[in-house]
């Protein structure tokens, strides 16, 4: 009995090595392209490069944080960290303040987000199935899928690739939430609450799906009233954790009227679904890389079928899921039907991939397990499985060094180097830089143009060519430039300039209300122009503008309350771990 349970022990010991190593190599092999010390960063990924690099100089400067961006982007003051999350992207920026190059800094960065995306799936789907088989599978398959790829290799889509690795974790808590919802409230507040420091399209999908669901159950089941008052805590704690993000948010929606990003005509890049099942069936990789759930998505469908009534209801649920985000993420939804505003808030259906992979990958492996139990000689379930599994493992392996190959390959055919000098008007639209530790900081210097310059500045800055004017800084006299001199920190703006007579001058700094603006050393009142920027009534002679930005009272008060909520939530849940570790010893 005891040669038993030392060889279940080692075979224990055994099983989780080989996890840890596979894990950790598919986190080297996400980083490989680091060897040749060079990124090639287009469309999102110089987006969050600014953002990362604004924090970078805030915490250099020991001033911490900052709700507005003074020393990227423009250096136009632009206030996206009010409307875009921003928590994990402060985080993000340490490495690049511990490391010299920052090429090295995004690997670090990269290898991290990798590894934590591993971790969650890892976990989540372990506490939903209890099958270290299966969690295994699940990971390495949803990790090397090939929306990943896209979103987190291929574009560095930072905020929607921290979106993706949460996931697993608002299915988990939606799972418990459904099963024991006097006990498992607080989980799916938590998966919220850190999706919401991630990305807001990822939180809207969740929310919808978790609506759904709620409203789904409540049909067939006698504890409503105990859900509902669950649900109300739900929301309780999950308002402790976001409101230091989400009332500032609101507060500056209320000040000024602004434009989140570039309005589209209707839903952008929306796939039929035969087109979408061949991009599966190819892996997304024929011509390029393309965005698609993935190889084992079209085979869990498959799968499933053989094994419905084998399934349990979880898995059916998850199934169902997966599918019908499958065809919601197609044409033969009618999107175009939505109303205009909806759509420019989605923008692109598949975004719903992320979803579609994870469902259909849970119920496909449970499915895969089934028939390899099914198949598999008397006495040798093991064996059987354990083959199944290398040969899923080591084919998605492979798919995914081809896929991040192909990726590395198509960038650096395609992108020159990127010159060091300073961009004029004429050459400032650029979507696409080749960088080294050499030449990195020429990302940030302006004028620059890039999608999403001027996401969320004020809605008349979009209206007319006022976008040019900005971003070269040109101090306006009505429509006559005023020579000037600007330098920037993290904290504020500051133009100098001389005016032969008195007169309203137009300072290329956003305004959006909630500024300090001092005009030779003393507050005045300013107000927004034509242009969206800053309106001051400057004398004859020297003058000097300064726009700072400070931090909201609120997000003060509430910053701390959040810190305090997350300190509770792990004290209270190590305390139930030693309670249940002692209570297991004692036994």
């Amino acid at each position: 009995m005891q040669a038993r349970i030392r060889q279940l022990g080692t075979h224990r010991w055994v099983v989780n090595g080989v996890l840890i190593a596979m894990m950790v190599l598919i986190g080297l092999l996400a980083i490989a392209p680091g060897r040749h010390g060079m990124i090639v960063a287009d469309g999102d990924f110089i987006y969050h490069l600014n953002r990362v690099e604004a924090f970078r100089q805030s915490i250099v400067a020991h001033q911490g944080f900052s709700l507005r961006n003074f020393v990227t982007f423009n250096q136009i003051g632009v206030a996206n960290n009010y409307f875009y999350p921003y928590v994990f992207m402060w985080l993000a920026a340490w490495p690049f303040v511990w490391f010299s190059d920052p090429i090295t800094a995004y690997y670090v960065d990269l290898f991290l987000l990798t590894m934590l995306t591993i971790l969650i799936t890892y976990v989540c789907t372990w506490l939903f199935t209890r099958n270290r088989f299966e969690s295994g599978l699940v990971t390495v398959l949803y990790v090397t899928g090939p929306y990943h790829v896209v979103i987190a290799y291929q574009h560095a889509v930072f905020a929607e690739a921290l979106g993706f690795a949460l996931i697993p974790l608002s299915f988990l808590g939606a799972y418990r939430w459904l099963r024991a919802p006097k006990r498992a409230w607080w989980l799916v507040a938590v998966a919220l609450a850190l999706t919401t420091y991630a990305h807001l399209i990822s939180l809207l999908f969740e929310i919808g799906l978790l609506t759904a669901l709620y409203l789904g159950t409540l049909a067939k089941e006698n504890r409503r009233g105990v859900r509902f008052v669950s649900g109300l805590k739900m929301v309780a704690l999950y308002l402790l954790l976001t409101a230091f993000f989400w009332v500032p948010f609101m507060q500056q929606w209320a000040t000024t009227a602004i434009q989140t990003t570039v309005r589209l005509p209707q839903v952008a890049w929306l796939n039929d679904f035969g087109s979408l099942l061949v991009l599966m069936a190819n892996n997304g990789s024929a011509n390029g890389l393309v965005a698609n759930p993935g190889w084992f998505a079209l085979v869990a469908l498959g799968l499933i079928a053989l094994t419905w009534r084998r399934l349990d209801r979880w898995y059916r649920g998850m199934a169902v899921i997966g599918m019908g985000l499958l065809v919601l993420s197609t044409s033969l939804f009618p999107w175009y039907a939505l109303p205009l505003a909806l759509q420019n808030v989605i923008q692109f259906p598949y975004r719903l991939y992320s979803l579609v992979s994870f469902c259909l990958i849970v119920a496909g492996v449970r499915a895969l397990a089934l028939l390899a139990q099914r198949f598999s000689q008397s006495g040798h379930y093991w064996s059987n499985r354990q083959l199944v599994g290398a040969a899923v493992i080591g084919f998605s392996l492979m798919t995914f060094v081809g896929l991040l190959k192909v990726n590395n390959l198509q960038a650096a055919q395609s992108t020159p180097y990127t010159a060091v000098k300073r961009p004029t008007l004429k050459h400032a639209f650029n979507v696409r830089f080749k960088l080294d530790r050499h030449n990195f900081r020429t990302l940030f210097v302006a004028p620059r143009k890039f999608f999403g310059t001027i996401d969320y500045a004020p809605q008349v800055t979009w209206q007319g060519n006022h976008q040019d004017t900005l971003i070269t800084h040109k101090v306006l006299n009505g429509r006559q430039r005023v020579a000037s001199q600007m330098d920037a920190n993290v904290r504020r703006v500051r133009y100098q300039f001389k005016l032969k007579r008195a007169a309203q001058v137009d300072v290329p700094v956003l305004h959006y209300g909630n500024e300090t603006v001092r005009l030779n050393g003393r507050v005045v009142q300013a107000t927004q122009s034509k242009r969206g920027s800053t309106l001051v009534v400057a004398k004859a002679g020297h003058n000097v503008v300064t726009v700072r930005a400070p931090l909201p009272l609120t997000w003060k008060i509430l910053t701390p309350i959040a810190g305090l909520t997350w300190l509770s939530i792990l004290g209270i849940a190590g305390w139930q771990w030693r309670k249940r570790t002692l209570l297991k010893t004692s036994i």
